[in-house]
């Protein structure tokens, strides 16, 4: 979920949460250092980390790479693309860069290191089909039932763009594979391997690390869009992935999703025909303006038909904040893999601080053991395991 894009009164709230999160979740010591990294050897795969953000959010971008590439990308140093549906300023560029090249201890990055891209108009606003008159008087209605977001257009933009077009990007084209990155998110687990290189080596398309419950209120159609789309493609039974989020007894979805503010994915199975014909199908309905349809349902469901259970990977050894959320590892350190976390599992497990909650604290705690029940019986135990 990119908050930037809601603006008015939550501008400040989110102003006030970032200075108690800092308060009260203070960032690990690590995410301090400058310099010393030492580059990763080996192989590298096609891939890029992909940032959506607004001039406006500089410094949250800079926050999530103080953890980011402290943990991750200082060492493999795979390219940035970073993308915006207005043109970016010498500030933004500059700060950016300027704070890589401090990361990393080096007088210069090259355009490949991060690149700067502006998103075409036609992949952010309103499809033809779309009746705009309609899909204000919806998003009014959706505001005033108090719908997540309903109320906010530029966030519909948002969540069209990243469930059909954000791969279509001419700055994505050379990559395979890109790891989601956003702005005011903290990682806390130094890793040791790449993530990129175990989805491309054992067979992996998409990799998560939350699942959680949807707002219902944002998806009331998405269940018989879904049918409508098996009725078509002539899938008579549930498909193994999709029963993971699929209620059998309602025949309905049940509302689980991969929080798709971190997903590691395969570009390649985006741009393919199979997504591409579901995205046209789901996207001729109108209603990511219409109703509030997130690229995180999306993209889930779209995994649930398309992709087979091993093509999907739980993340469960990245330590990761986003929004009042935090996801620790069970094991704080694995030699050789990850850690040590800069997080405590048992401590968050105790702390109802708003900036310190755990992640599976509460309801989020049923969508954990529903995806481990199915992981069970669906994954194969070797590909269950993290290498």
């Amino acid at each position: 979920m990119l908050t930037s894009y809601v603006g008015g009164p939550n501008a400040l709230y989110k102003r006030v949460e970032k200075q108690y999160q800092l308060f009260s979740s203070p960032l690990p010591p690590f995410a301090h250092q400058r310099g010393g990294f030492e580059v990763a050897p080996g192989e590298r795969a096609n891939a890029a980390i992909v940032v959506l953000a607004r001039n406006s959010d500089v410094e949250d971008v800079v926050h999530t790479l103080m953890t980011f590439e402290a943990t991750f990308n200082a060492k493999y140093r795979y390219p940035y693309v970073f993308l915006n549906d207005k043109p970016w300023t010498s500030h933004f560029r500059d700060r950016v860069t300027s704070f890589l090249r401090e990361m990393r201890d080096v007088p210069r990055l090259s355009p490949i290191d991060a690149a700067f891209g502006l998103i075409p108009a036609e992949h952010w606003g309103y499809p033809t089909h779309v009746n705009q008159t309609k899909a204000r008087e919806c998003m009014a209605e959706q505001q005033r039932q108090g719908v997540p977001y309903g109320g906010v257009e530029s966030y519909h933009h948002m969540c069209r763009f990243q469930s059909g077009f954000f791969f279509k990007h001419e700055l994505l084209e050379p990559f395979e594979w890109y790891w989601r990155l956003e702005p005011d998110v903290d990682y806390f687990c130094p890793l040791q391997y790449d993530p990129f290189l175990y989805m491309q080596n054992n067979g992996k398309k998409y990799g998560f690390n939350m699942v959680v419950p949807e707002f219902m209120s944002t998806v009331p159609s998405l269940s018989q869009t879904i049918k409508d789309y098996m009725v078509r493609h002539d899938i008579t039974t549930i498909p193994p992935t999709l029963r993971l989020m699929w209620d059998e007894e309602t025949d309905a979805y049940n509302g689980l999703h991969f929080w798709s503010n971190f997903e590691i994915a395969s570009l390649s199975w985006l741009r393919g025909p199979g997504y591409s014909d579901l995205f046209a199908h789901l996207d001729a309905t109108g209603n990511f303006y219409y109703e509030r349809w997130g690229d995180a349902p999306v993209h889930s469901v779209a995994a649930g038909l398309l992709l087979a259970p091993d093509e999907i990977h739980y993340f469960e050894e990245i330590g990761y904040r986003h929004g009042d959320r935090i996801h620790c590892p069970e094991v704080r350190e694995r030699k050789g893999l990850y850690g040590p976390c800069a997080c405590d599992l048992e401590k968050l497990k105790k702390t109802w601080v708003k900036w310190g909650v755990w992640a599976y604290q509460d309801r989020w705690r049923r969508e954990l053991e529903r995806w481990k029940a199915w992981a069970a019986e669906w994954q194969t135990p070797e590909r269950r395991e993290v290498l």
